[in-house]
């Protein structure tokens, strides 16, 4: 993954992008700090702007910048502009945009009192600057309107610029922008929706079923009737309720083959046979058992 790098103002970009593109941001800073301006500082109106306010948009001196580092940066985001530090390419169109002519049509700060002492110190110089930015108190009351047409008058900056260079800082920016975007598009992506048992139309799915069932009816007969009009099953020889007197002799013919199945089927027919009273005789436990031997 590329290596990024971060803005002043919170973009990032490829580092690669940044650093092949430093040379050509920071001869747009000596042109944009060379304008009459902005060759004064926005704060005391020395010379020497060699740091700028890059969220305030002003070019200030060496002295000024330390003052606008104690404001803490979340009033002002200074930022040398003589090749120490890397500019992005929202860094410079914001300069472009804005510059110390601006920066006192939207502010103020034109007056004698709004201006520091030679001999201030630090901290008067400091509190000038909240006095300024913060609390607004130079700041011109204006409507909306009278005020955006004050900047466009100040701003020359950005129209005399030449078109190389802000081709090319409009490149980076679209870039970064087409990144972002794709991002956002990314994220908002909304998850597949999962159906809850509550969102389920039960009736729906029943109804579903209930005409399947009936199309079936109607296409194919009843499988009671149609068993009904089957033959029935061919009954075995040897099933128990066909048999009658007539032909329970074959039927143990056919069960018993062997020998003993005629002599079977003989003794079913033969009438019984009755011993007279009396007649019978005790057997003997050999003579019972040797008749088992038969079976």
């Amino acid at each position: 993954m590329a290596a990024m790098w971060t803005s002043k103002l919170g973009n990032r970009f490829p580092r690669e992008e940044i650093e092949r593109c430093d040379a050509e941001h920071h001869r747009i800073l000596d042109r944009l700090r060379r304008e009459p301006r902005n060759a004064s500082c926005a704060e005391c109106g020395d010379g020497g702007t060699c740091w700028a306010s890059v969220n305030l948009g002003v070019f200030v001196c060496l002295r000024c910048a330390d003052v606008h580092r104690a404001l803490g940066t979340h009033v002002s985001k200074v930022k040398g502009c003589t090749g120490t530090y890397l500019w992005g390419p929202d860094e410079i169109a914001q300069m472009q945009r804005s510059g110390n002519a601006v920066a006192e049509a939207t502010y103020g700060g034109a007056c004698s009192a709004a201006r520091p002492a030679a001999a201030a110190s630090k901290e008067e110089r400091v509190e000038l600057c909240r006095k300024k930015y913060e609390q607004l108190e130079w700041a011109p009351r204006q409507s909306p309107s009278e005020s955006s047409s004050v900047v466009a008058s100040v701003r020359p900056s950005l129209a005399q610029a030449p078109p190389s260079t802000v081709h090319g800082t409009n490149q980076l920016l679209s870039s970064q922008a087409r990144a972002s975007s794709a991002k956002t598009a990314s994220s908002a992506v909304a998850p597949a929706a999962t159906a809850t048992p509550g969102d389920i139309d039960w009736d729906a799915i029943f109804a579903d079923f209930g005409e399947a069932a009936s199309s079936a009816s109607a296409s194919s007969p009843r499988t009671g009737v149609r068993q009904q009009h089957e033959a029935p099953a061919a009954s075995s020889p040897c099933s128990l309720p066909h048999l009658s007197s007539a032909n329970l002799g074959d039927f143990l013919g056919q069960c018993l083959p062997g020998p003993e199945g005629p002599l079977a089927a003989e003794a079913l027919h033969a009438p019984p046979m009755v011993p007279p009273v009396g007649s019978l005789d005790r057997a003997s436990s050999d003579s019972v058992w040797s008749g088992f031997g038969t079976w």
